[in-house]
């Protein structure tokens, strides 16, 4: 196999990261090639179906955590750039997510590891009981005990 050297980059995806990705490299004047099977940012994809659910906050690694968070602030201006450059919408949104708990000893670790975390860095932050959470997102199973809930993320 021979590697070239022409500066060409191939992304795979064009959810909300491909396209911005892209979006950002052909303005630096690089040349790019997405590659999608369907629409861009649409379902079904990680954009559409939120499976690539962008969760840096949430993330186990407190060492990547300011990382993240910078990351995580330039996403709204990428996809206002993208829009203003391509006409493509991402319409990228912070609907928030919870953390789910099965069993005690899992909310407990929530509880006792999770939610400070959050509070050292300002993030709003909410422990639901099973029933709570249910309310809020009918799909969650019954054997659910606690959640979890991080209303921007």
């Amino acid at each position: 196999m021979q590697i070239g050297t022409s500066g060409h980059t191939v992304i795979i995806g064009a959810g909300v990261i491909g396209a911005a990705i892209g979006q950002s490299l052909v303005s630096r004047g690089q040349s790019v090639t997405v590659v999608e099977r369907g629409l861009i940012a649409a379902k079904p994809g990680a954009s559409g179906a939120s499976a690539a659910l962008l969760e840096p906050l949430a993330g186990a690694h407190p060492e990547l955590r300011d990382t993240a968070q910078r990351a995580l602030a330039r996403l709204p201006g990428l996809c206002r750039d993208l829009l203003a450059d391509t006409g493509i919408d991402p319409q990228w949104s912070r609907p928030g997510s919870m953390v789910l708990a099965s069993r005690e000893r899992d909310a407990t670790w929530l509880r006792t590891f999770r939610m400070p975390m959050f509070h050292e860095i300002g993030e709003p932050v909410e422990w639901l009981t099973g029933h709570q959470a249910r309310v809020i997102e009918p799909a969650i199973g019954s054997h659910v005990v606690g959640a979890l809930r991080i209303p921007s993320t």
